[in-house]
């Protein structure tokens, strides 16, 4: 049933010129229903069909529900309520679909972490949302968490080896893996509060009914970046996520395809999950959007080298196609590949669509990937509080480069007034803030009124999501992102967009990757400065000078970085988006003003 308090207004501009064939204006679902009616009704209907690939092992649907449902009667055992946090400290592995599905099962808050987190990040996580469960690796739980001890301290551990359920490497290579190659870190546990995850599939499945609030219950807090260095904590209910997944189903599911294409989408359907799980990016548009439309996930526990997965996917059966999530910085690394090794794979056709996320893609990188391997470059918008995905571009068709796309199902979005909400939306082609509504948007941040009051405003008789992001929109109702409102570089009054440095730096030949961030000056406020990776050919010969003056012939000499540094590695988040803050934190000149 369609709720009517998602329903557009037909006349949005959105639904015009560039709305998909075949794609519903409006998500045609039960709002009321959980993540775990999702999940069983998929296992039910797709039961014999594989549900996951991991390290050369395969897992049914049938199989998926066994070990979730087992899990879930471990975990009501040992006292799990609804609304409990519950701690997931894993890589992409088998273990984080069954934990996830079984917690949810129960009405249970899932807290994913980065396996990277560490000392005063894990304890500020667990004691703000008073977790007292964790699964996680064995390595994980006797090199990290159990020195956070006893700051923080847990009630139950469970734990789990990588290879644990990955039955389709053989015995002697988990052995040379582990022992003789120490590739695979591993790490014996005693503690009596501890027990292997394997154990905790043994038992017979017994989980209770758990009646669910789909619109109230917190399914999943999700730690998201910030500017203050403090994490802000999303909340999404059941519906934020069972909505998302639909809507990004839909996409693939509902478009109609030009004439000559002859695949349809959806069913064994490959994800292929190169990006975290922990991530939302990953946790909803690859692991929920597979199970929700009876796709497989095709995970790695962490991103291959481009050679590796290029091979992994031609070995892989072709059921219906592979859709490869990714983010720009994989791209680059993808173009580097040498040649004879793109031949020796051939994935004909196999990758249909490359969906990019996570950030900006800047069109110099979109141009020469697409160039290089023939594929679809779909660019995706979406941010964690919207549960991830706002918009994507076509499948089929005619696709413009440099925009958004248009929303998903039920998503609306608006240009506000960047300085003033109340003022409501800005003129067609006038830049402001991005703002999203529908039932994708997040119920707020954990335990953090006063930030949730600020992005999570009413407007028109709906809520509006503030996304920090600087666009304009076009007659057709499509959006070009220009920026983060945080990342614009005032310098002496005026404006200057990070990305549109970024983009004329990157179409440079020599230069293989940059970031562009403010930096503080005396006189000026704020001063540009970009941070570049050369190609190896161009070391040596490329400097900040002629950098300059290849600059001034593109672009106003007040935009043109005051600073450059060329750096052998620019950092990144989890997400794969370029770590803007981090390169401005380890900055001298941002370090000697922060520092006094």
């Amino acid at each position: 049933m369609i709720d009517e308090r998602f329903n557009l207004p037909e006349n949005r501009p959105f639904f015009g010129k560039f709305w998909p064939k075949g794609l519903p204006h409006d998500l045609d679902i039960d709002y009321s229903a959980s993540l775990s009616q999702m999940f069983d009704k998929s296992c039910a209907k797709y039961a014999d069909d594989p549900a996951i690939w991991f390290l050369k092992t395969w897992m049914t649907y049938k199989e998926l529900k066994k070990h979730v449902d087992a899990f879930a009667t471990y975990l009501h055992n040992i006292g799990v309520k609804k609304q409990d946090t519950i701690v997931i400290d894993l890589p992409n592995c088998f273990q984080f679909p069954i934990a996830f599905y079984a917690i949810v099962k129960l009405g249970a808050k899932c807290l994913p972490i980065n396996p990277l987190y560490k000392g005063k990040e894990l304890i500020d996580l667990f004691s703000r949302t008073n977790a007292k469960i964790i699964i996680t690796l064995d390595v994980l739980w006797a090199k990290v968490v159990s020195k956070i001890e006893p700051e923080w301290t847990f009630d139950h551990i469970i734990y789990t080896g990588m290879l644990d359920m990955a039955t389709g490497i053989s015995r002697l290579a988990q052995f040379i893996g582990k022992r003789v190659l120490k590739k695979i870190p591993t790490a014996k546990i005693t503690d009596p509060r501890a027990i292997d995850f394997r154990e905790c599939l043994r038992i017979e499945p017994n989980a209770p009914n758990v009646s669910i609030d789909a619109h109230k219950d917190i399914a999943v807090i999700s730690s998201t970046g910030g500017t203050t260095g403090i994490p802000k904590l999303v909340m999404l209910s059941h519906r934020n996520l069972y909505a998302n997944a639909n809507q990004i189903m839909n996409l693939f599911l509902k478009q109609k395809p030009e004439e000559g294409e002859q695949f349809v989408l959806g069913h064994r359907t490959g994800l292929i999950g190169v990006l975290p799980l922990f991530h939302l990016y990953g946790l909803g548009a690859i692991m929920n959007v597979a199970v929700a439309m009876g796709g497989i996930q095709i995970l790695f526990p962490r991103p291959p080298p481009p050679e590796e997965l290029l091979k992994t996917i031609y070995e892989l059966p072709d059921y219906n196609k592979f859709v490869y999530y990714t983010v720009e910085y994989m791209l680059v690394q993808m173009l580097e590949v040498d040649p004879r090794i793109v031949k020796k794979y051939p994935l004909n056709g196999r990758i249909c669509i490359t969906g990019t996320g996570g950030g900006y893609l800047h069109p110099h990188i979109r141009d020469r990937f697409e160039q290089m391997t023939g594929a679809r470059i779909t660019e995706g918008y979406g941010l964690s509080e919207a549960g991830p995905m706002v918009s994507a571009n076509k499948l089929w068709g005619y696709r413009e480069p440099g925009y958004l796309g248009t929303p998903g199902p039920s998503i609306d979005w608006e240009i506000f007034d960047m300085e003033d909400f109340s003022k409501g939306p800005v003129p067609i082609g006038e830049k402001g803030e991005i703002c999203v509504s529908g039932p994708n948007v997040m119920l707020g941040y954990w335990q953090d009124p006063e930030t949730s009051a600020k992005v999570l405003r009413e407007y028109d008789g709906r809520t509006w999501l503030l996304t920090g992001d600087i666009g304009i929109m076009e007659e057709h109702g499509r959006v070009q992102i220009i920026d983060r409102k945080k990342q614009i570089i005032k310098i002496s009054g005026r404006l200057v967009f990070p990305s549109e440095i970024e983009n004329e730096i990157g179409q440079h030949p020599l230069v293989k990757e940059v970031a562009v961030a403010s930096v503080p000056d005396q006189r000026t406020g704020e001063a540009a400065k970009a941070w570049i990776v050369i190609k190896e050919e161009g070391k040596g010969t490329l400097t900040s000078e002629k950098l300059r003056n290849w600059l001034n012939q593109n672009i106003a000499e007040f935009k043109v970085p005051k600073h450059i540094e060329f750096v052998e590695d620019i950092p990144k988040t989890a997400a794969g988006k370029i770590a803007h803050r981090t390169l401005q934190e380890q900055d001298p000149l941002w370090v000697k003003i922060n520092n006094g």
